[in-house]
């Protein structure tokens, strides 16, 4: 029983060195200007600014966008929430937008 435990403390921290390792790897590949085109365009193709997401299929695609993409950036995170509001209201609103 104590064996098992240990091996989930010393999984639990693998997962932990791996997590880090991915999103400094994801920032540092979306921190660039193409790595930033790229997720531009993954993002509006996954329906991530999409007001009219109605199938199963196009919400999972958003899920995942936002769930291991963004996640895996650092960027979904609760302590997060304010610096990503006030960047949001930094973008200019367009026409399109002021009809959707």
């Amino acid at each position: 029983m104590i064996d098992d435990l240990s091996g989930d403390k010393e999984r639990a921290a693998e997962d932990a060195k791996l997590l880090f390792f991915m999103q400094n790897s994801f920032r540092q590949c979306f921190m660039t200007a193409s790595g930033q085109e790229v997720l531009a365009y993954v993002m509006t193709q996954a329906g991530y600014f999409d007001t009219k997401l109605e199938t199963t299929e196009e919400l999972a695609v958003l899920n995942f966008v936002k769930r291991h993409i963004l996640k895996n950036c650092g960027l979904l995170k609760i302590e997060n929430v304010r610096p990503y509001v006030r960047k949001l209201f930094e973008i200019p609103v367009t026409g399109e937008q002021k009809d959707g």
